[in-house]
């Protein structure tokens, strides 16, 4: 017996195909089969008559970093029909931050992304993860670079200095290591916008 039977949905599988009429069976929490099932049977059936059943939607522009510490995080978005997002965009991410310059890294990601309470860990996007609250919906995270160079030197500073870029380079390695996407780029915002071309590709190589 499968663990979920959707009935009579019409199918949009994302592959670029039309619409079709199906049964979609799930066991185990993966889908096992797509079709007219007239004879499967499953402890829980949804009736899906004229409805939509898709895959989940992948968010990749978030700034829910701090968001997915509070409770009840992730309910709005899975009725949306959000099943991964990924926060860390703009240069902008919660993690990983130098305690030394979190207070003002906080304030600066504030508008933006909201309060950073006492309960987020950002010594390392590994601490982070590990801190981050179960939430129904996946996330994943950039590195933001605009963050990274904060963390190695604050607002103020125009050009930055060997023992600057080799910070940056630490944790942006450090940051991929614990599982980071990839880094984002706000060129726009502060500190990035102070970055000559060469000087961001250092911060880059």
């Amino acid at each position: 017996m499968l663990d979920l039977l959707i009935r009579g949905g019409t199918v949009v599988d994302g592959t670029g195909s039309a619409p079709y009429a199906a049964d979609v069976a799930v066991e185990n929490g993966k889908i096992t089969e797509v079709g007219d099932l007239p004879d499967a049977h499953a402890r829980r059936v949804i009736s899906a008559a004229g409805k939509l059943v898709t895959p989940g939607f992948i968010d990749i522009h978030r700034h829910a970093d701090l968001a997915a510490f509070r409770s009840g995080f992730g309910q709005l978005e899975l009725r949306q029909g959000l099943t991964t997002i990924v926060n860390g965009n703009c240069g902008l991410s919660a993690a990983p931050l130098r305690r030394s310059r979190r207070a003002e890294i906080a304030a600066y990601l504030q508008p933006i992304c909201g309060e950073m309470k006492n309960n987020v860990p950002t010594d390392s996007l590994a601490d982070y993860f590990a801190g981050q609250p179960e939430a129904p919906l996946h996330t994943g995270m950039l590195v933001g670079a605009g963050v990274l160079r904060a963390s190695a030197a604050g607002y103020a500073l125009e050009h930055l200095e060997d023992k600057h870029y080799k910070a940056i380079h630490r944790q942006m390695e450090q940051a991929l290591s614990d599982g980071a996407m990839g880094v984002s780029l706000g060129l726009g915002y502060a500190p990035e916008c102070f970055y000559t071309t060469e000087e961001l590709l250092r911060a880059l190589a």
